[in-house]
């Protein structure tokens, strides 16, 4: 749905063409930790206290403080990604870690979502699904899904992004990234399988999207567009009209105001995020002027924090610690 035609997600296309797909929508930042802290608050780092590996801030409501209280029964399968533990008041939570036996089984999480079904009590639902498959460390086994005539991505099919050298190893990688979003597609489609079979489809929302961009060099942990710049789509069948694409700027912020929006709540003050209910509807196709993104910390030292901001088709990137040399864990792996 994104151009990579050399990838294999069949559910994901589907997905795609069954709704609203968005080309300008990006993470708050591109790490993990801090760009799921303002998903699930609404807010960019100066304000929900996470720029690193850091946890949410005291007082910061989070995700089910807002949406319960909403009328919504919440839950979360698969990573969490954000901290304390005890912040997050999931009413379902079923948590994977990096090398938990379900962490990257599509088995797993069909079955997580079958329970999170069978424990109904009539409210209507929000669920979080993070699946972990694009996260390092890659398949060595092709990560089989079972489907049909089913093999390995080739490295000769690849195509290579053009701030990445073009080398036999660089394919082979690159290669077995394309096999762990193909388990990802696999999983989604499972579950989208369960779901509507669960779920009146014009009652269901459907947003698929990510953290950040993939675990490459120029990429995860840098403001450059291949570790900011993310998928968004969005499927409600009678309500958003399938095939549609759209510029808008959107960030990942704006998630939880929109949840809140399209729940009958108005969202609290003091959220960064804007939701993008009206862009969903069709009343408008445009939603954000200006998109700010920032990057601080990622586990290597020392820090080199940076800022960005896109506004229409420019983008400035400041690096604001300029006489240190960059590293990151994406540079350390082989």
């Amino acid at each position: 749905a994104y151009g990579a035609d050399w990838v294999t997600t069949p559910h994901l296309d589907r997905l795609a063409e069954g709704g609203l797909v968005v080309d300008g929508a990006y993470a708050v930042t591109a790490v993990c930790t801090p760009s799921r802290a303002a998903l699930y608050t609404g807010r960019f780092p100066a304000g929900n206290g996470c720029a690193g590996f850091d946890p949410i801030g005291e007082g910061v409501p989070v995700w089910a403080d807002l949406l319960g209280p909403a009328g919504y029964r919440t839950g979360l399968i698969g990573k969490l990604g954000g901290k304390p533990l005890e912040r997050f008041h999931f009413d379902f939570f079923a948590r994977a870690l990096p090398n938990d036996v379900g962490a990257r089984s599509a088995s797993w999480f069909d079955e997580q979502l079958r329970a999170f079904l069978a424990e109904g009590d009539g409210r209507p639902f929000c669920l979080v699904v993070n699946l972990r498959d694009a996260h390092y460390p890659f398949p060595t086994d092709g990560a089989p899904t079972g489907a049909l005539g089913e093999v390995p991505h080739s490295p000769s099919s690849v195509v290579v992004p053009g701030f990445l050298p073009d080398l036999p190893p660089v394919r082979g990688e690159l290669a077995r990234y394309a096999d762990s979003v193909r388990r990802l597609d696999a999983t989604v489609g499972r579950m989208l399988q369960t779901l509507d079979g669960s779920v009146g489809r014009d009652e269901l929302l459907v947003l698929h999207t990510s953290d950040h961009g993939s675990p490459f060099p120029f990429a995860k942990t840098t403001l450059y567009e291949a570790g900011v710049r993310v998928p968004l789509v969005a499927r409600w069948p009678g309500t958003i009209e399938p095939g549609r694409r759209s510029g808008a700027l959107v960030s990942l912020a704006d998630v939880l105001p929109t949840l809140l929006e399209l729940g009958g709540t108005t969202p609290p003050s003091g959220l960064d995020g804007r939701s993008f209910a009206e862009l969903l509807w069709r009343e408008r196709d445009d939603h954000r002027d200006s998109i700010f993104l920032s990057h601080t910390s990622h586990r290597v030292k020392p820090d080199v924090p940076s800022r960005a901001l896109r506004r229409g088709r420019w983008k400035y990137v400041r690096n604001l610690r300029p006489s240190a040399t960059f590293e990151n864990a994406v540079m350390r792996t082989s």
